[in-house]
């Protein structure tokens, strides 16, 4: 009896194991390898094993997968949002739960419908996977986070960001996990797989591309790294627009434009504060800003040089808007944080400083390759302001910078990148970061921007490869279906 519940024990510790691999792939590990062997590992469970437990199966590795990957979202209940332990771990746990669900059930479901793989094994699976990825991407908002197409950042397959993007690279590392499951009875070659996959993860992106500054703008972002609690505290605004003011003054002679980060203090754009705070900035200044219009309240841009307001369209659940609200405001703390009833933007903004023009975007919303890649067609360079404090010193803030170094990459366009607490850095056009300021720093980045108007191929047709792929597999699996009947 004993034995036999150790066996049932270690079966289970086994795929969660596996799934928390999987995490030490991401920033801020970027053992890349890590990855490959997790989805080998539960590609070779749910698809080809025969057996009755691969629901169990996959269900642990989601588990192992998406509770350490996204658990700095506890990080930003139990420690900013002012909830107990106990309230933490199941608020954590729902949220947790439907990353899973939206992972795992449709797999089941595509595996019960097509349930013979022995012919077209090798096509089929990555399609069902990125299926199963596209899903997450569009579904109730999206949560396109620990997609396995980011790992291939700073390794030679960089350069495919701007042909295929994410998803196209998505594709290819789930085929590469497919071939080697089926590799598993010829170690051979299995062994030369993963040696040179394990090899090319290692080696540094050398198809790097250096620019001239001869047309450049020069920057001064500026990083108070603010307590988010005492940015709310009426007590203490004084203190921190000082800051601000004595951080822009280091700004060199030279700067074009400051950048200050999201939501920098906790007025709106309407208020005498603010005007009274922007009168004391004798350059041009993009920052972040609370506005109101109609009654309604915006997470936005604002841009000392024109009227424009750009307000943000992804709002981060539960931080920027209560899903349903009605049931849930005032429940606990965390859903009556500040600011908490946010109100989605519906329009892209392009905004002009001098003789170029960028792109504005906050926090999440770069997050979604199809927002950026549709805004950029016209502009030279973004400007993604984000308050990343609330993540405190978890996963999330790194994660987050990664996928900013993508959408560069994607759309060949250098992203200035201003947050409250770190990590605030210049991204050049191919994605690699040009200097920044780390996390929990308090200071100013004096750089130097290189403008383009040179968009890639995935730019002009975004996930074209990828939606052709899934239109030939599914195609050939349905008339070999029709053929068998």
């Amino acid at each position: 009896m004993a034995s036999q519940l150790l066996i049932n024990i270690r079966k289970s510790l086994e795929p969660l194991f596996f799934g928390a691999l999987g995490v030490l792939a991401f920033a801020p590990f970027s053992f890349k390898y890590a990855l490959f062997v997790s989805y080998t590992y539960v590609i070779y469970r749910v698809f080809k094993l025969k057996n009755n437990n691969d629901t169990y199966d996959i269900f642990l590795w989601a588990i192992g997968f998406w509770g350490i990957g996204t658990s700095w979202i506890i990080v930003s209940i139990y420690y900013y949002g002012n909830v107990s332990l106990i309230g933490s771990i199941s608020l954590f746990v729902i949220l947790m739960l439907g990353c899973i669900s939206l992972f795992f059930l449709p797999i089941i479901l595509i595996k019960r419908v097509f349930k013979n793989f022995s012919d077209n094994f090798l096509i089929s699976v990555p399609a069902i996977l990125i299926v199963v990825e596209l899903g997450r991407y569009y579904f109730l908002g999206g949560f396109p986070w620990l997609l396995p197409g980011y790992i291939f950042l700073d390794t030679p397959f960089q350069s495919l960001y701007g042909l295929i993007g994410v998803s196209g690279l998505s594709v290819l590392f789930y085929f590469l996990a497919t071939v080697n499951v089926l590799f598993i009875s010829k170690k051979v070659y299995m062994i030369f797989l993963n040696i040179v996959l394990f090899t090319c993860l290692l080696l540094p992106n050398i198809f790097t591309q250096s620019a001239g500054d001869e047309d450049s703008i020069n920057f001064s972002v500026i990083q108070p790294s603010t307590d988010p609690f005492t940015k709310f505290d009426i007590d203490y605004v004084k203190k921190i627009e000082d800051e601000f003011i004595y951080l822009s003054s280091l700004a060199n002679k030279e700067t074009d434009i400051l950048v200050w980060p999201e939501a920098p203090m906790p007025y709106t754009t309407e208020s005498k504060r603010y005007k009274d705070l922007i009168s004391r900035i004798d350059k041009p200044l993009v920052t972040g800003f609370f506005s109101t219009k109609e009654g309604y309240l915006y997470n936005s841009v604002v841009n000392s040089e024109q009227s424009a307001i750009y307000n943000k369209r992804k709002l981060v659940p539960f931080g920027e808007y209560i899903p349903f609200e009605r049931y849930l405001r005032g429940l606990i703390a965390f859903f009556d944080m500040p600011m908490s009833n946010i109100t989605r933007g519906n329009l892209a903004v392009e905004m002009d400083v001098g003789h170029k023009t960028f792109t504005p975007l906050v926090c999440f919303d770069i997050v979604f390759r199809e927002i950026v890649r549709k805004d950029v067609k016209s502009s030279n360079y973004i400007i993604n302001v984000s308050n990343d404090t609330w993540f405190g010193n978890s996963f999330g803030p790194y994660q987050h910078l990664e996928i900013s170094r993508i959408r560069a990459a994607e759309n060949h366009i250098p992203i200035i990148r201003a947050t409250n607490d770190g990590i605030s850095a210049l991204i050049s056009s191919n994605g690699t970061i040009v200097d920044y300021i780390g996390k929990g720093e308090s200071g100013i980045l004096n750089v130097k921007l290189v403008p383009t108007d040179v968009r890639t191929f995935y730019n002009y047709y975004g996930d074209l490869f990828t939606y052709f792929y899934i239109l030939i597999v599914f195609l050939l699996m349905f008339l070999g279906r029709m053929r068998n009947a």
